[in-house]
């Protein structure tokens, strides 16, 4: 009998938190219309996602993003060798093959990897942009003011592909004007939550 009322207890709580999330759920779409208008509006975004990042959240993420004026620009998919401890000399080895400066790179493998990612998918100052004659702006590689060529970032991103570290999708160099990143929560319990 005890047992029988706990099982009661907790199907109790497991209906009320659900009753709760789905309430939340709808809160967020009935006022999303209003609290996301033109937030991101003109803005190239890209995507990047962490392995095991759940599908529903990615799909909801990619409405809301448009929902607020965003334009989709690419999409990163890190690959679980990117994530392997076994593979951080690898990934820290890379990091500093690609960056344009990689004496000032520091932190874990995992930092720096994602310092030259940021670099290489972040809009170099409207990257993507008309120049004013109609003609795309976009450029891979630069030169600086000493007349060196500065990053090539779809070099740095090819290498990360080419090593199966990351997937691409879309054509996502230098056209970040935003970044939104997508990775599972901490587990509690046997449920991860993404963030």
């Amino acid at each position: 009998a005890e047992l029988r009322g706990q099982s009661e207890d907790l199907r109790t709580e497991r209906d009320v938190s659900e009753r709760v999330g789905n309430g939340a759920d709808e809160m967020v779409d009935a006022a999303a219309g209003d609290l996301l208008e033109d937030r991101l509006l003109d803005l190239e975004v890209v995507t990047v996602v962490a392995p095991g990042a759940d599908e529903d959240t990615l799909a909801s993420l990619d409405r809301r993003i448009e929902q607020a004026g965003g334009e989709p620009a690419g999409r990163v998919e890190l690959s679980e060798k990117f994530l392997n401890e076994g593979e951080e000399t690898f990934l820290d080895e890379l990091a500093v093959q690609v960056s344009p400066e990689a004496a000032e790179l520091a932190g874990s493998p995992h930092t720096k990897a994602g310092t030259e990612l940021g670099r290489a998918l972040a809009s170099s100052g409207g990257g993507r942009s008309s120049d004013g004659d109609g003609s795309d702006a976009d450029a891979e590689s630069t030169s600086d003011d000493t007349g060196e060529d500065s990053h090539d970032a779809e070099a740095a991103l090819s290498a990360f592909t080419e090593a199966e570290l990351l997937t691409v999708t879309g054509d996502p160099v230098e056209g970040a004007d935003a970044l939104v990143v997508l990775a599972p929560g901490e587990e509690a319990g046997g449920q991860g939550s993404d963030s």
